[in-house]
């Protein structure tokens, strides 16, 4: 699989940005926040999207927002890759709410998307899952290396044995024994438990079978109830029919004295009837009083009290009155005296008069100080004028651009590259030292085999062809590497010009530098600072002292204007008060005096003038009320046909006989009427000529109340009884619709319990089935681990120049080394900081060698590098350099080491530039 291009429409800080990759190694330089890390997002993000794994919904990781565009809301992104020789297109839409995923045939243009697997919790196809064939954890842990990130994080362990697992037991990855046992899982996860009644068709079944055996205890209980409410209903009636029998008897003994009273009901009715016919006779007479009404005397009482209160308060307001019009004859006079307060129409004016007098003292001052100051910043100017600051800032910069020179120049010098050079220079010469050896020994040998060819057989002589090859071989080897060392003595030299340059000028700027440093008299740059933020305070108080100039000179002119206006004022009211008119604390005080004495007369002199008018209407007022009182009693006296209070007096007397013989009358005739009752006179004397005296003394016996309190007891038990009856016959009826028939619920408790039977049958048989899985993968798991050992112990060998060759690794990716030395195994912890890169790196690399095998993926690298020292990145990129040759290199680096140690080894890479 080849990355072959990546298209930023808009990510992160990209627009529209291209990259193009080929296979092999591919260098991506750039400065930091060039956007390599951007980059390197933007895969992961085109293959698996930003959201957390192992959710049960879609939740979106901290990335999504640190890589959203930013300049517009458009998040989209296109990368295509090789694979099988098919190029294939993956276009992702990130914004949330739009989040979309397509893949594309890009030579076809056909949409392939449906062949990938569908992800159910992001609701999008997964890219990654087809040829790539990693998921989200296993990708950053493996082929996917971060700055600082070698050491793989705990997910990866799980994510591991899984593909193992799956590699061991049908050598296919594709063939999940981890899908099927998830699978598995998910089946007995369906079915459910006990415990969860409300998400599992098992649960709810437990659930439904536990309420339909309350539902029949239940039904139990209410049927015995129903069975004592009805034996309870039967001694009901029983006890109703005694009740009516005792009622009927006590209704004939009630009869019987009914008789027995009538006669003397009877009697007594005749003598109220007398009584009743002499009393109307006496009423008759009194009749013309009935009317004469006793609330209206006490009224007529009343009014007669007032009507004498109100004359008296007529005199004293007459009193009063007379009294105030003097007073305000009195006042008027005064206000005449001071009528020249008339004139004025603004009273504030005269409020603030005193007020605006100890303002006018007061700017008189401040303007005595405000000239005074006026002359004392003139004379700070006239000193600080030949104040200059602009010369020695020019001359701070330059010393500033002199300074940052020098520092540039030297900080650019490549000592790195100087040592680099004179010891490769030292290695090659002692390599050309010894081919001149070889060569010399390849014509001793030769000279030496050529004799023997000359004595003994000349078949010999093709002993001599081996040296003298060795021999041109070292003439030729010995020509490139004089040729080498001619280029580095070349480029040593070139340095050395370079290096001796800078000196020179270096040094014309030091010169410089002195030179405006003693200018000023300054011997180091903190001295010169200083100098110059001197300057600039006393250039700066002396703008400030301008501007303060300026102001006092508008406040001056404002001042004396203000003066001028309150003096008017002042002036002009000393005139009208008729005071002195020099301006002073004591005549103004008097003004305001006068004027106060003024407002206080008119005041109180409209004050009187409200109280006589007052007065004057309160008289109208009595006089008025007295003569309605007065119309209003002699009404009452006629209504009452009576001429005065003492003829009403006794009216009510004879009044008051009247209601008494009234009352007894009414008496009387209630009394008749209670006798009577609902019967009338006729028929009491028809039932007293029917009673019989030979049953007068059993029925004197008899307790008429009595009998009634028992009769209205026991009619009372009967209705009680009838409504308890009704409520029993109720309660039944609820009881009996609150259930169903034992026979129903014990029918449905069959079937769901056979639905139970079902379920847990299923469940035993998909454990059994999981757990045997589950066993026989854990001996395939420890069948790989030897593999797994092997291939990450040949790495590191690769890696390490061969100072480490035996690592184990357990199943939960705890590295340990052999020590080469002790053959002890080592925690990797107490190796150093470098040793332990490299064996994070290579167990990455055998991890996913061995899960995916054949199939090479890109290798992308972030800046992982960057704690190696020189010996291990070559020793690490030469590896790299091996593996290129069957899988892509991205690496991401802001160092161009390793473009430097791929030129000095001669391998070919692709390069790319990033750039602000």
């Amino acid at each position: 699989m080849i990355i072959k291009e990546l298209i930023l429409i808009s990510f992160g800080k990209f627009i529209n940005k291209k990259l193009e990759f080929k296979n092999g190694i591919n260098i991506i330089y750039g400065d930091n926040e060039a956007g390599k890390t951007t980059l390197h997002k933007f895969i992961e993000g085109m293959f698996f999207g930003f959201f957390k794994p192992y959710t049960k919904r879609k939740v979106y990781t901290d990335e999504y927002d640190k890589y959203f565009p930013w300049e517009n809301n458009d998040y989209r992104g296109i990368l295509k890759y090789l694979h099988d020789n098919e190029v294939y297109r993956i276009e992702r839409n990130f914004l949330k709410g739009n989040d979309e995923v397509k893949i594309i045939d890009d030579k076809t243009g056909e949409d392939i998307t449906h062949i990938y697997e569908y992800d159910k919790v992001i609701r999008l196809p997964n890219p990654a899952s087809r040829h790539l064939g990693l998921n989200r954890v296993v990708y950053n842990n493996t082929i996917n290396i971060k700055q600082l990130g070698n050491k793989t994080d705990d997910d990866l362990a799980k994510e591991v044995k899984d593909s193992l697992i799956n590699l061991g037991g049908s050598m296919d990855e594709d063939i999940s024994v981890k899908s099927v046992i998830e699978r598995l899982a998910n089946r007995m996860d369906n079915i459910g438990t006990k415990k969860r009644i409300k998400t599992s068709p098992y649960g709810k079944i437990i659930a439904e079978i536990n309420s339909l055996e309350k539902e029949r205890q239940k039904s139990l209980r209410i049927m015995n109830e129903v069975k004592e409410q009805q034996k309870r209903l039967n001694e009901i009636n029983n006890q109703i029919k005694e009740l009516k029998n005792t009622k009927r008897l006590l209704e004939n003994n009630l009869e019987l004295i009914e008789v027995y009273r009538a006669k003397d009901k009877y009697n007594k009715a005749l003598h109220l009837i007398e009584d009743i016919n002499k009393l109307t006779k006496d009423t008759k007479s009194l009749k013309r009083y009935e009317k004469v009404n006793s609330e209206e005397y006490t009224e007529v009482v009343k009014m007669d009290n007032s009507l004498k209160t109100i004359e008296e308060g007529l005199n004293n307001l007459k009193g009063k009155y007379n009294k105030i019009k003097n007073k305000i004859r009195r006042i008027q006079k005064n206000i005449e005296e001071l009528a020249s307060f008339d004139k004025i129409q603004d009273s504030e004016e005269i409020d603030r008069l005193l007020s605006d007098y100890m303002i006018m003292e007061n700017q008189n001052k401040e303007l005595i100080s405000i000239k005074k100051k006026i002359e004392d910043i003139k004379k700070e100017l006239e000193e600080g004028k030949n104040l200059k600051v602009s010369d020695i800032n020019e001359d701070f910069y330059k010393y500033e651009e002199l300074q940052h020179e020098k520092d540039e120049l030297l900080y650019n010098k490549d000592y790195a590259n100087v040592t680099f050079l004179k010891a490769r220079l030292d290695e090659k010469e002692k390599g050309y030292k010894r081919l001149k050896i070889y060569k010399v020994m390849c014509i001793v040998g030769a000279l030496a085999f050529a004799p023997l060819g000359i004595i003994f057989d000349p078949l010999l002589f093709l002993t001599t062809i081996l040296p003298l090859s060795l021999f041109a071989y070292f003439i030729l080897a010995g020509r490139e590497t004089k040729n080498y060392l001619n280029k580095l003595n070349t480029q040593l030299k070139s340095i050395e010009e370079e290096e001796q340059e800078s000196k020179a000028r270096i040094k014309e700027i030091e010169n410089q530098m002195e030179e405006i440093l003693n200018k000023y008299g300054c011997k180091t740059k903190t001295e010169f600072r200083k100098l110059i933020n001197k300057y600039s305070r006393e250039a700066s108080f002396i703008e400030d002292r301008q501007i303060q100039l300026k102001e006092l000179k508008q406040r001056k002119e404002y001042i004396i204007n203000e003066i001028k206006g309150h003096e008017s004022i002042i002036r002009k009211y000393l005139t009208l008060a008729g005071v002195e008119s020099e301006i002073n604390f004591d005549n103004v005080k008097k003004v305001r005096q006068k004027y106060n004495k003024y407002l206080e007369l008119k005041k109180f002199n409209i004050s009187l003038k409200q109280e006589m008018n007052e007065i004057q209407q309160e008289i109208e007022n009595n006089r008025v009320k007295y003569d309605n009182i007065s119309k209003k009693l002699v009404n009452i006296l006629e209504k009452n046909n009576v001429q005065d209070i003492k003829e009403f007096k006794e009216a009510l007397n004879e009044k008051k006989k009247y209601i008494e013989l009234t009352k007894k009358l009414e008496n009387k005739n209630n009394l008749l009427k209670s006798i009577l009752g609902d019967t009338s006179i006729e028929y009491l004397k028809k039932k007293a000529e029917e009673s019989n005296s030979s049953y007068k003394d059993n029925i004197k016996k008899l307790d008429k109340n009595k009998i009634k309190s028992e009769l209205k007891e026991v009619t009372s038990t009967i209705i009680d009884k009838r409504h308890e009856i009704t409520r029993i016959e109720e309660k039944i009826k609820n009881l009996t619709s609150k259930t169903r028939p034992v026979v129903d619920i014990e029918e449905d408790m069959m079937r769901k319990n056979k639905i139970k039977e079902e379920y847990e049958s299923k469940l035993k048989a998909l454990k059994l089935a999981k757990d045997t899985i589950e066993r026989i993968s854990k001996n395939i798991q420890r069948d790989f681990a030897p593999r797994l050992n092997k291939k990450v112990s040949n790495i590191i060998n690769k890696v390490t120049a061969e100072k480490y060759n035996e690592v184990k690794i357990t199943e939960k990716i705890d590295i340990r080394i052999v020590d080469p030395k002790t053959s002890k195994l080592v925690n990797i912890e107490e190796l150093s900081g470098g040793t332990i890169d490299q064996i994070y790196f290579a167990t990455r690399f055998g991890i996913i060698d061995i899960i995916k095998g054949d199939n090479n993926i890109p290798l992308i690298l972030d800046d992982c590098f960057v704690q190696y020292d020189l010996n291990r990145l070559e020793s690490i990129l030469s590896f790299l350099a091996n593996v290129s040759q069957e899988r892509q290199i991205l690496l991401f680096t802001c160092h161009r080491r390793e473009k430097e140690v791929f030129d000095r080894l001669g391998i070919e890479y692709n390069y790319i530039e990033l750039t602000h």
